[in-house]
């Protein structure tokens, strides 16, 4: 017979919860303190940290791709002016 492994229940958590947590750390109690606390891994603590900074810096990241792409095109258009202003 093979090992019968029993599935895991992960637990999740709310938006809300996640939120309370980072607000705990960042008014200064430590993250393993608030771990305990909260009764919870601190890796979940640094992971809801970096979960919730990465969309912000992709958004920005988007954002200036973006403002780059306009600027080339902005200079594109206005080339274009220039040349159909010169007889």
């Amino acid at each position: 017979m093979g090992i019968v492994v029993k599935p895991k229940n992960r637990r999740r958590y709310s938006a809300e919860f996640k939120r309370e947590t980072l607000a705990l750390v960042d008014q200064g109690m430590a993250p393993a303190q608030v771990a305990r606390q909260q009764g919870i891994r601190e890796a979940n603590i640094y992971r809801w940290r970096r979960e919730l900074e990465t969309p912000a810096a992709a958004e920005l990241e988007r954002a200036y791709a973006e403002i780059a792409q306009l600027k080339d095109e902005n200079a594109r258009l206005r080339a274009a002016l220039e040349r159909q202003k010169v007889p």
